[in-house]
Order: C-alpha cells, then structure tokens, then sequence
C-alpha cells in the first residue's frame, strides 16, 4: 500500500484530509526512503497539512518550508505555488496573519484555473478565520466556478467554504444547502474526515436556525466520525459549547471547552484555536456565575484577537469582559482604581488585575 501511494504525490496528498493518520505514517515512511524532489516536496506537505489539522503548526510550518524547497528544486513552480499557499494557512493559524494572507495572495496572483480554484479555497478559509466575511464568499463563489469540472473531493470543498462563507453572513438557509452538497461529494470519494467537518458545520447551521437537537445530533455524527480516524478538532468543541449554553446548559458548556483547552494545552495547539475556545469557555463561566473563570478566559481571546486585528472577536471577548467585570461589581473599583481613590482593599485589588486588558 506505501509503495502504491508513494508513487503518486497526488495520491499521497489527497489521503493528508481523507486519512490523517494514515497519510501522516505514510509521508514518514516515504521521506525515509530518501525520495526524489517531487515526491519528497508532496511527503513534506502531507505532513504539514496534518500537522496543522492536529493543532502542531511550529512542525506544520517547518514541513511546509521543506516542502516548498523541494519543490522548487524538483522546478515544479505550480507545486510550490501551491504549498506556499499551505504555508499561507499555516502562517495565520500561527498568529501571523500578514504574512500569510500575502503569502496567499501571491499564489493566487501566480496561479491560474483549477490551481486558482484549489488556492482560493484556502483563502476563503483564512477570511473566514480572521472575520472578513465577504472577501471570503467571493472567494469561494470564485473558487466553486473554477473548480466545477476538477475533482469530486474539490468540488466538495468548494462547496463546503462557499456554505461557511453563507453561514456567518448569515444566510444560513443557503448554507444548508451548500453543506447537504459538499457532504454529498465527501461521502461519494471517501473522505470521511471532510465529511466530518462538513456534518459539524451543518450542526452550526442547524443552530443558526434554533433546531438544538438537531444541531446536537450533527456534532454528535461528526464527533463519532473524528473520534473513529483519530483527529481532535478544536473546533467542534466549540461548536458544541455553543449548543450547550444555548440550551441553558452552562456548566457542561464550560467543560466542554476547558475540556478541549486542556487538550490543546498538552498538544500545544494553535493560538487561534486556543483564542477560539476561550472565548466560549468565557461565555459559558459567565453564564454559569464563574466571573473569575470568565475574565480570565476573556482576556486570554482578547490578548489574541487584538493581536490578529480581528476586531469583531476582539469587541466579542472585550464585552464578554466587561460583563463578567459588572457583575462583580469590578467596575466600580476599576474607576476609582485609575482614579487612585483607594490603595489597599481586596475588590480594589481584584479589580486591577482586570482593568489593563478590559480598557485598554
């Protein structure tokens, strides 16, 4: 079985979202048995894009270096195009959104049809990532059109991009259908770990709409198919932390995510899936009382998100922050604390480990 997918990078590299596990092994063993620069540049970015799907970006990004230098050293310009393009991804997931959003940009500039289509795709992602919604659905309309005729998997996920671009403008009947399509095209070439995003999206989708219990089974569905392939995904945890305060569910919300974070933290995942999960974390130890628990999973979203100048999660995680501060009854000690009023009591000094990050 190595031996036949070794032989084609293509084949190599579809099996990195179908079978993360398994093409993680595979790429190992391949780039052992010392390959030539085509093959070595397709193990290098199987191994990176896995790595970033676990949560280990600082590797992602050094498989996704390595893959780019073979590349072109193979004088493959497209395939280097293309990694850089993962390395774009992988860049942003590591807090460095500038430099991966014009890392993405150019490889858009440099490319042209089904390779266009492929890029788009993961460009739409990162405007989706980072907030800016409607840059990201002309994207992935764009990247649909271009990626009508290429494969079913990526016809699938041009599709699925075009329905979360849908889904957080708001759109959300749109986007059930664009997710009952792309899952569709998932099922029909066998990648199940796709299928799973897809199936965990439509559970947001189905939250959108009020439909808790439906919206539970679907995340339920995608959780059995992640656990069955091995893949820890942040970002179901959050989806169904969200699903859970919505029911009024608010301490099983709240260890749904710290649950997760401390996976993250053994993992040493991503900094956005970690800014992600704190900021639900937030909104459940809020709504379950926890204001300390709140204010510091806030802050922890709200360091981050300032950083990424993604201005919508940051004013998000800074009202989350405020609120846990009010219902303390911190804000009134935070006033006189910038005022110097006062210099020497427990809410006062309670309230100053909040008031940088809440006023700032």
């Amino acid at each position: 079985m190595v031996q036949e997918v070794a032989a084609d990078p293509d084949q190599l590299l579809s099996l990195a979202l179908a079978d993360p596990a398994r093409a993680l092994a595979e790429a190992r063993i391949v780039l052992a048995g010392r390959p030539g620069p085509a093959l070595a540049s397709a193990a290098h970015q199987t191994a990176g894009v896995v790595l970033r799907h676990y949560g280990a970006i600082d590797e992602s990004i050094r498989e996704l270096r390595a893959a780019v230098r073979w590349a072109r050293r193979a004088g493959d310009m497209p395939r280097a195009t293309d990694v850089a393009s993962s390395l774009g991804v992988a860049l942003v997931l590591a807090g460095r959104s500038r430099a991966g959003v014009a890392m993405l940009d150019r490889a858009v500039d440099e490319s042209q049809g089904v390779s266009r289509g492929r890029i788009l795709i993961r460009l739409a992602h990162i405007h989706w990532l980072l907030g800016d919604y409607q840059p990201g659905l002309t994207d992935a309309k764009a990247a649909v059109r271009l990626l009508r005729n290429d494969e079913t998997v990526w016809q699938a996920r041009s599709f699925n991009h075009r329905a979360m671009l849908h889904l957080a403008l708001g759109a959300v009947a749109s986007a059930d259908r664009d997710y009952a399509r792309s899952e569709e095209l998932f099922a029909a070439c066998g990648h199940r770990a796709e299928l799973a995003y897809a199936r965990m999206e439509r559970g947001l989708a189905a939250h959108a709409l009020g439909d808790l219990p439906r919206a539970l089974n679907l995340l339920d569905q995608a959780r059995a198919e992640f656990d069955a392939l091995d893949v820890v995904e942040p970002d179901l945890a959050a989806a169904r932390a969200g699903v859970l305060l919505a029911a009024g569910l608010t301490r099983d919300a709240l260890e749904a995510a710290q649950h997760a974070l401390s996976d993250l933290a053994r993992m040493e995942g991503s900094p956005s899936s970690i800014a992600l999960l704190s900021r639900w974390a937030a909104r459940a130890a809020l709504a379950d009382g926890d204001l300390d628990t709140a204010v510091g999973h806030a802050q922890e979203a709200l360091a981050y998100y300032r950083r990424q100048r993604h201005q919508q999660a940051a004013d998000q995680s800074q009202l989350v922050l405020l609120q846990a501060c009010a219902a303390g009854a911190l804000v009134f000690w935070l006033l006189h604390a910038q005022a110097g009023a006062m210099t020497s009591h427990t809410p006062l000094r309670t309230a100053r480990r909040y008031h940088r990050p809440m006023l700032r």
